[in-house]
């Protein structure tokens, strides 16, 4: 079941999804889906970040569901296509043969949260089609830290390509020696769809904040052709308060 986002302004999160079509010889084709600017994924990338990280300034490192539903929100507005949140599980390449698992499923079950991972994909009519997007990538090293990791990959500030590229799937075990740089793998569960269903439903207010936050940040920045936006004006940097659950 997919539960649609809140957002701001609800009625600019249509749902965009692309048809397929069948040609005069029987045989059909996808439809392809315009790829997204990469000035335009690291300027949301980058905004979605600024608004987390300056709301929770202690904690945002944990918060990937945050930057799921948050960044689910803003790409669907402001590039008029649908994008939903979702959690589940995930192994990421540290480097030097370690690799950071977030695979505890019944971590959705537990009040106090546990090592799971939350990222957003694209609603597309064709498996092909669909895009994965993780905002929390720059949080890597931090998190790694945190749990008595090394992070010796390269700094990459998300992820965001097609899923059938950068979403390694299958078995994870055993893992390969490495994993190519833009690469991860996701596997989303039963249990983890419906924690970010109730996730999105009771914070549904904080979220709403946090997405127009980030909205009216993006537009200030639309003009600056640098492509990273500016620090968060001060007359943005109100901390809302929620009870909203460290995850990872």
């Amino acid at each position: 079941m997919q539960r649609r986002t809140p957002v701001a302004d609800s009625r600019k999160n249509h749902v965009n999804i692309r048809r397929l079509r069948v040609s005069g010889h029987g045989s059909g084709f996808v439809e392809p889906v315009a790829p997204v600017g990469n000035r335009q994924k690291r300027l949301i990338a980058d905004v979605v970040h600024e608004v987390i990280s300056v709301a929770f300034p202690d904690i945002y490192p944990n918060l990937c569901h945050a930057y799921a539903i948050v960044g689910s929100n803003v790409a669907s507005i402001v590039l008029g296509r649908n994008y939903r949140p979702t959690a589940g599980l995930s192994i990421m390449d540290a480097g030097d043969g370690n690799f950071l698992a977030l695979v505890n499923n019944t971590s959705f079950s537990n009040p106090v949260g546990g090592n799971y991972h939350c990222w957003i994909l694209s609603c597309d009519a064709h498996p092909r089609n669909v895009e994965l997007v993780d905002f929390t990538f720059r949080n890597n090293k931090a998190y790694a830290d945190a749990h008595g990791m090394k992070w010796a990959k390269r700094y990459k500030s998300y992820l965001w390509g097609l899923e059938r590229e950068v979403n390694l799937g299958g078995n994870p075990y055993p893992p390969p020696k490495f994993y190519e740089e833009n690469q991860a793998w996701y596997r989303e569960t039963p249990e983890g769809i419906a924690w970010m269903n109730c996730e999105v439903s009771a914070n549904m207010d904080i979220y709403a904040k946090l997405t127009s936050l980030a909205l009216r940040y993006l537009r200030s920045q639309m003009g600056d052709e640098s492509g990273a936006p500016n620090p968060l004006p001060a007359k943005f940097s109100a901390r809302y308060e929620a009870d909203i659950r460290p995850g990872r």
